[in-house]
This record gives structure tokens, sequence and C-alpha cells, in this order.
């Protein structure tokens, strides 16, 4: 490194370089340590950025910060052919560490900043012709030092990097590219000015977005690029690569990028139909219902038509307990124009729902965390079973309802899920009510857990309405609260018999 001390001078311009890293990146700290320190970097300092399950990130989904899909938030179509159509957070994560790096520059005595993201990758490095762009008198003809003009200069690219014998600045070319950058103060206060919400990677948001308000330039030909996207021999921090898993020589860890790779979703997918309800509420017997009308859903796994799960999830954060494949683990990649929701009466249900929530803790530790975080309620304050029940069962509902399950479909009737499934283009043929009747009563009847059956509990309407009447004040407030939240259609359902 030594040798290449004389390189410094090339980059008095920037007074402050910054290498922007995750705490614990080893293996990409050494690598760009040594990019940066040959080309007389070495005084570059390490920018600890925001990692993907950060409590900032779940906040700012929470606070639909950030675009939603559908459409793409590439091209804006419902439908389309784009590898990545919606932001996931490790996109968004990189994307506040830029804002990160932005708020440090605003509040540092320093005016001009240079940035790298550490898996950077210098090519065919070439002193003398970099001298000529990148020297006092080139810069303050471009107003990289005018304090009161925003200015961003972009060197890097995704594509490889290659031999360039004469170098030059090109004004307003819009080259998305975090792999090397210069921005001066007044940039980084257009990026806090400009911000909103993240609706885009940072990339973009940089390099056209603030670009277009800013005076942009680019280099003709690039002089950096990066390990994990364009030769994929670092492990991507956004969207693992095939490329890095097939190069790996350890097999153990072969097997657990390889996972990480199988597992990884970057594109939502949009089917036609998203089926929901509660636990023991009917979901299976939608999906078996489904497939006598030739329509592919799949039960608590994502088939060519849909889903039909009662496991829905409004974030990227929690993962479903029971799933078959990475979609309905992560239903949040799932979307569907016909959301139907599956209603059992309070009268045929709660005795299979008070067995799910006492036998079943997977099943009711997902529901009491999503429950309590929706709508700040603890299922664990109501000791009575049948209590617990009716809050779990109307809870539940009123999530699923507000997530837009708008075609409601009290269970057993297939002539509503029927007309439900139905389109202009696709008309069912009828079914013997008789052979679906019996679908009703066969579907997840004497269902077992850990390999044992358990006889549920009837109750009388009586009992039912004698248990409403006499609740505490303070859970008949929650009560008559969540009820009322409820479209009329999902309460005269719910409440059949109870009135």
């Amino acid at each position: 490194m030594n040798n290449n001390l004389g390189y410094n001078s090339l980059w008095n311009g920037f007074e402050k370089v910054l290498c922007l890293t995750l705490e614990g990146e080893i293996e990409r700290q050494r690598s760009a340590t040594k990019e940066l320190c040959n080309i007389g970097l070495d005084k570059f300092q390490f920018f600890q950025g925001v990692k993907n399950n950060d409590q900032r990130i779940v906040k700012i989904y929470e606070q639909n910060n950030v675009f939603s899909f559908p459409p793409c938030f590439r091209c804006g179509e419902q439908k389309c052919n784009c590898d990545n159509n919606i932001l996931i957070p490790s996109q968004v994560a990189c994307f506040l560490s830029f804002l990160d790096i932005f708020e440090f520059a605003i509040n540092s005595p320093f005016n001009t900043f240079l940035v790298a993201e550490d898996d950077i990758q210098v090519k065919h490095f070439n002193e003398k012709v970099l001298r000529e762009v990148l020297n006092i008198e080139v810069l303050r003809e471009l107003s990289f030092f005018n304090s009161e003009i925003p200015c961003l200069l972009s060197m890097g690219s995704p594509e490889p990097v290659k031999v360039y014998r004469e170098l030059y600045w090109e004004k307003n070319k819009q080259n998305p590219s975090n792999y090397l950058f210069g921005f001066n103060k007044s940039f980084a206060k257009l990026a806090k000015d400009e911000f909103k919400k993240i609706n885009t990677t940072s990339d973009v948001f940089i390099h056209r977005v603030l670009a277009s308000k800013a005076i942009s330039y680019s280099l003709s030909s690039h002089i950096a690029t990066d390990y994990s996207w364009c030769s994929e021999t670092i492990r991507s921090l956004i969207h693992p690569k095939r490329g890095y898993v097939t190069q790996l020589k350890d097999s153990n860890k072969k097997l657990i990028e390889l996972k990480k790779y199988q597992e990884h979703i970057q594109k939502a997918i949009y089917v036609p139909y998203w089926i929901s309800g509660i636990p023991r509420g009917g979901t299976k017997w939608a999906s078996v219902i489904a497939h006598t009308f030739g329509i592919d859903i799949g039960h608590e796994e994502l088939k060519s038509h849909g889903i039909s799960s009662w496991m829905y999830i409004d974030n990227p954060f929690i993962k479903a307990p029971f799933c078959k494949d990475k979609y309905s683990e992560n239903p949040f990649y799932i979307y569907s124009q016909k959301k139907i929701l599956i209603v059992r009466p309070l009268l045929k249900g709660l005795g299979s729902q008070i067995i799910e929530n006492e036998k079943n803790i997977q099943s009711y530790s997902f529901r009491k965390k999503i429950i309590q975080k929706n709508l700040n309620f603890d299922l664990d304050k109501i000791y009575c079973p049948l209590g617990k029940a009716i809050f779990s069962i109307i809870c539940w509902y009123l999530i699923i309802y507000k997530n837009s399950f708008k075609i409601v479909v009290r269970i057993g009737d297939h002539e509503k899920l029927k007309e439900a499934f139905s389109t202009k283009e696709n008309r069912f043929p009828i079914k013997k009510n008789e052979d679906l009747d019996f679908l009703y009563k066969d579907v997840n009847s004497g269902k077992k857990y850990l390999g044992r059956s358990y006889l549920k509990q009837d109750f009388t309407s009586e009992e039912i309405i004698d248990y409403i009447k006499n609740m505490p004040n303070n859970l008949s407030n929650c009560f008559n609260n969540f009820k009322e939240g409820l479209s009329s259609e999902i309460r005269d359902i719910l409440f059949e018999n109870l009135n």
C-alpha cells in the first residue's frame, strides 16, 4: 500500500471519504480496505449503515412510508416482467443508510464528500487520466466547491470496468451508481429536503431524482463497479446471487448461502384469488371447493390461481408459522384483486377455536402478537376460554377485513363461493349440492394436534349471549368497538342466532 501513497493527492478535492458498510461484515470491509487503499484512499472512514431488521425499517413500513405494490415501483405496471417489483427491507435499509450519510454530511464541518460501498471493485486504475478530471480546477469549474449549488459526481456503474485512456465529465447523464460518487453539502441538504417517502431504490433516488434537481456529472467511462452484483464474488446484502453460491468452496457455507438464495423474495406475486379467515374457519374448505371448479388454490400454499390461508400478514417482518413454500411463509408478497373472507358463525366455531387457542401454541402466539400490534389488545388478559375464543375470532376477522378482504362468504355457502370465483370470462358449471355438502362436513373434521384429537365443547346461544352481556365494562367497550368495525355482512354471519 505504501507504493500507492502518491495517489493521495489525486483525491484532494474530497474533504471526507466514507465507505458504507454494516456491522459485522468483515469480508466486505477487508475487500474495501484493499480496493480503496490501492488507489490512494487510505484515509477513508467506515460508515455504519442500517440493517434490514432495524426497528427504523419496521416503523417506516408501519407508517406506510414505503411505496406499496401494486403497481411495480420500477415500471408502474400491475403485472410486469421486472425481476424486482416491490421494495424489500434490505432495499429500504440501504436507502436509509444513504440518508444517514447525507445527515452526517450536513452536520459535519466539511463541504465535499466521496462515498464508496464496501463491495467496491476498482479495475484498470489510471492515475494520470484521472488527474485530468479530478484536479481542483476542474472540480471548481463543475461548481463542486460551491456551497450554494447542489452537485453530484458519479464515477461507478454495475457494468464491468473497461480500460480507459481518456476521461471527461458528462452533464446530466444520471446513471444510478452508488459504488463510488462525490457530492457536496448543498446536495446533502437537497436530499434531506426532497425525501418524503421511499418510492424507489437509493441509487435511483440519488442519481436520477436528486440529480435532476442538482448539477450532476458522470464520468464518460466509469472507474468502479462492485464485487457482489457485477462479478458475484462477494455476498450481496440486497439480493443473493446464484453466481456467488456456485463459486463457494466451503460446503457448509455453500449450503447456508444456497438456502438464503432459494428463500429470498424480491418479486411480489399477483394471483387471481386470496382467501382468508380464522383458524378452523373454512379456508381449507374453500380450497377444496375451488379445486372442484378446476381452480388451483392451495391451502396454506401458493398455487397458480392463489392461496387459501388464515395467516394473512401485512408486513414483511413476520413469517407465517404454517406454510409449504416461501410465499405462503411470507404472505406480504402475495397480492390479489379478489380477496375473499370466509366467515364462520360464532355459535358453530367457538368450540374449535378454544381447542386451537389451547392446543396450537404457534397459532395462538402468532395471532396474539398481530392482534396486539394492530388493535392494541392483549388476548392473554382474558382468562376465560370462551371469552378468549370470542375475542380471538372477532379481532382476527377485523384485521383481515381491514386489509381489503371485502368479498364475504359464509362457510358452507357453495353458491356464494362459486359466485365469488366467477368472472365475466369464466362461469363455473353447477355442481350437485350433496357432493359439496359432503366436502363441507368432511374437510378438517377431527383435526389432530400433535397426533391427538380433542372433542370440542358446544355452546348454546344463551351461554354465548350471557357471556357477552356480563363482560366487564372494559372488555365490553372493546368488544363493541371491534364489532362495529366489521361490515354488517360479517356481523350478520358471525352473530347468527345470537340476537
